[in-house]
């Protein structure tokens, strides 16, 4: 026994009323987390709406709707936002999620949903089982969590679209890395600066300051690359939502600097330098000579089976990773 089989109608925007224009009623699934529920909804079409499109009614409503021009699913805010905290927290994956959902309405698997009832000869009454709702979902909580990011970073209330933003907007910064014109003292670059500096430490003559606190206003990076996070091609077109927004870099800017380099194997530092194999012995020169084993490896054949070789990252002394700081690697070091 559903919610829209005891005569449930929703009228969205109208409370209690019922719309003046539209008096028809639509059947949707609403997936919460009590479970999954038929109800029907009555969308407004007149002016108190200020004629907004039904997917914008559903959102006003605390549904997220899968598809946006006939939206006949939706999922509650609470069930997104609860799976999203999960999945930081307890790293538990959506499959999982999405079927204890559905257990909690149908735990056995014996429900049977009606889909058609007519009295038309054409039309016969048919029952099945729940339509999967696993790859709608998964395709939700991928916008639920671009749009969380969106928000965090305070875009929602700025002028500026989307698509329109800078490399890293929404990446955090790390609070203890010099960044000049926030935790720098305004003439750091000059003696004045130094000078300064050299007024609060009161630890060495002001001449010598250039010299020995140079390294408080350096940056300190460190960069390295794991080449066992390997991708394999399988024909998948997937998107991405806010490519370099954040601390991967912009797919579509590094494939065109990808392009434009020429393509270079991988040596070893033996080879860079081989006036130092007459200073070193036979086992310190196998020793640089498999130095870099793992970059040698990423330049197999086996590698052109894969759409990404390796990740690479840069992160700062303090652990946090840099704007744009992360990248697929599609070849060796490339």
């Amino acid at each position: 026994m559903t919610l829209d089989d005891l005569g449930l109608v929703l009228n969205l925007v109208h409370s209690t009323d019922v719309c003046p224009v539209n008096p028809e009623t639509q059947r949707i699934l609403v997936v919460d987390l009590s479970g999954y529920h038929f109800i029907r909804v009555r969308f407004c079409a007149c002016s108190r709406s200020s004629f907004l499109d039904p997917f914008r009614q559903l959102l006003r409503e605390g549904w997220f709707p899968a598809s946006i021009l006939r939206p006949k699913t939706v999922f509650t805010f609470d069930l997104l936002d609860t799976y999203h905290k999960i999945s930081m927290q307890g790293k538990l994956n959506l499959y999982d999620f999405y079927t204890a959902v559905m257990q909690k309405t149908d735990n056995c698997g014996h429900a049977k949903v009606k889909v058609c009832q007519s009295t038309d000869i054409a039309c016969h009454t048919t029952y099945t089982v729940l339509q999967y709702r696993y790859h709608e979902m998964s395709r939700c909580v991928r916008q639920w969590r671009h749009l969380k990011d969106l928000k965090r970073g305070a875009i929602g209330h700025t002028s500026t679209l989307v698509d329109d933003l800078a490399d890293g907007t929404l990446a955090i910064e790390c609070p203890a890395c010099p960044h000049p014109g926030r935790n720098l003292p305004p003439e750091w670059r000059n003696e004045h600066g130094d000078k300064a500096c050299v007024s609060l430490l009161s630890l060495i003559p002001q001449r010598s300051m250039t010299i020995h606190y140079r390294w408080m206003y350096s940056l300190f990076i460190a960069m390295d690359a794991n080449f066992r996070l390997k991708l394999k091609t399988r024909g998948i077109k997937d998107p991405e939502l806010g490519s370099g927004l954040a601390y991967f870099v912009n797919a579509a800017k590094f494939d065109a600097h990808l392009k434009s380099q020429v393509h270079e194997e991988e040596v070893s530092v033996s080879d860079l330098f081989p006036s130092l194999n007459k200073k070193l012995t036979p086992q310190e020169i196998e020793t640089c000579g498999t130095e870099f084993h793992a970059v040698n490896q990423a330049n197999l054949k086996r590698s052109k089976d894969f759409t990404v070789s390796g990740v690479g990252a840069v992160v700062c002394r303090h652990g946090l990773v840099r704007k744009n700081g992360v990248v697929d690697l599609q070849k060796g070091e490339r």
